[in-house]
């Protein structure tokens, strides 16, 4: 079984190598501890010479359109923020078709970066010059030529030209693909019969936005027949008497930005060493836990369990062994709790669990189960050492509610007593 750790790792190699857009890593001072191989190929910088290097000393123009404080900003915050599009770029990068764009337009969110005790941003960097380019060409298509044509068919965004009623007046090659039809089965049809598979638009159609108030408008969707979560724009067209004739829909795969944010939001959140969830993940979680034992009346267990003797371990075998002690802890608390438990490394050889208690799954048998596990594990590890668990256990009752902070108290307690009560009967014998 390959453990969790080597995928998150192999992961971020793929995310290295292959990424069609960049990402920048900085700590709360704003030093560049990261960026992908994405900034080589587009500012031919070496790694070497930005990791180190504070963002403005590197990219002075970042100061110059006051976009420091956006960064400033998602520190004190720790809440994600999206640069506005009336800032065409983050870092003045020139564009490889000067006949399109001198530089590149770019889509830039700023992420919190929150480990233990570090504090940073991550940056992503999307380069939507295209898009843009698409949709002024696409908003000229009454005067097209057959070099617009051209262009149009070789644009890899999905393009579609619609009348007020909603019908398909024209469609570019990309989006005809995606669909997995010709020309003909589109020209006609009304785009919400192709698209949405529906009788009439949905609720968040921009087109029909577009159609009340004769302004461009955005949308990021997910397209169950398109395979995929799109930003879709539309733009007005308008005929001689300036009055709205249809619209431009563009709709831009952002798929990969979509899984890429998930997987940098899951990795604020996992321990790197076991694979199984941080302090911030564990609270995150767990609150969401308690509301939901709140709304069915219902108790939740809280268990503090603590690694006993990971000093000894460490001095005697080494910490690579001490690693391997805190993975194989890891290991079997996912044996022993439903995957609907709440699992994580609190800090050092410290974890916790929080789980709705059902009417078998109560603070006697689950103790009963994880001794078990841990018996089941020494005699099989055979190691010169073995696993050993001390547990303290706190009840979340909905009708005597108290903090999270409070319940994790009471276990760390408990399990402290319950630790000395240990090693004091193994002193008396």
């Amino acid at each position: 079984m390959i453990e969790t750790t080597t995928i998150y790792q192999a992961i971020a190699n793929w995310l290295q190598e292959t990424t069609d857009f960049g990402i920048l890593a900085t700590d709360d001072k704003l030093i560049i501890q990261y960026c992908n191989k994405w900034f080589e190929k587009h500012l031919n910088l070496k790694r070497h010479d930005t990791i180190g290097k504070k963002i403005p000393d590197l990219f002075p123009e970042i100061i110059e359109e006051n976009l420091i404080n956006y960064f400033e900003e998602v520190l004190k915050t720790k809440q994600t923020l999206s640069i506005p599009s009336d800032h065409n770029y983050l870092i003045k990068i020139p564009y490889i078709n000067k006949k399109i764009s001198e530089f590149m337009h770019q889509k830039v969110s700023i992420y919190p970066f929150i480990y233990d005790n570090f504090v940073g941003t991550i940056t992503q960097i999307n380069d939507i010059t295209l898009d843009k380019f698409a949709t002024q060409k696409a908003n000229e298509c009454a005067k097209a030529n057959e070099e617009w044509e051209m262009t149009f068919n070789a644009v890899p965004d999905l393009i579609a030209i619609l009348d007020t009623q909603h019908t398909i007046v024209k469609i570019n090659k990309a989006m005809l693909e995606r669909l997995g039809i010709k020309s003909e089965d589109a020209i006609g049809k009304h785009c919400y019969e192709l698209v949405h598979s529906s009788k009439a638009p949905p609720i968040i159609c921009p087109h029909s936005k577009l159609l009340k108030d004769g302004k461009s408008h955005t949308a990021d969707v997910y397209e169950q027949n398109l395979k995929g979560y799109f930003h879709v724009s539309v733009v007005p067209i308008l005929n001689k008497e300036k009055n709205i004739a249809g619209s431009v829909h563009v709709a831009h795969d952002i798929s990969e930005r979509i899984a890429t944010e998930q997987l940098l939001k899951n990795l604020s959140l996992i321990d790197d060493l076991t694979g199984i969830y941080n302090r911030r993940g564990f609270i995150a979680l767990t609150e969401q836990l308690m509301k939901t034992a709140d709304r069915l009346k219902a108790k939740m267990l809280l268990l503090f369990i603590d690694l006993n003797d990971m000093k000894y371990i460490n001095d005697t075998y080494g910490h690579i062994e001490g690693d391997q002690a805190l993975k194989n802890t890891a290991t079997i608390l996912q044996n022993t709790f439903r995957e609907s438990d709440i699992i994580a490394r609190y800090g050092g050889d410290e974890f916790v669990v929080s789980a709705l208690q059902t009417g078998y799954i109560n603070h006697q048998t689950i103790t009963k189960r994880l001794n078990e596990n841990v018996e089941a594990f020494n005699l099989e590890a055979k190691k010169d050492y073995q696993i050993s668990l001390s547990v303290g256990i706190s009840i979340y009752d909905p009708d005597m509610p108290v903090s999270l902070e409070d319940l994790i108290a009471k276990a760390d307690s408990t399990m402290y007593e319950n630790k000395y009560k240990k090693k004091r009967k193994i002193n008396n014998h």
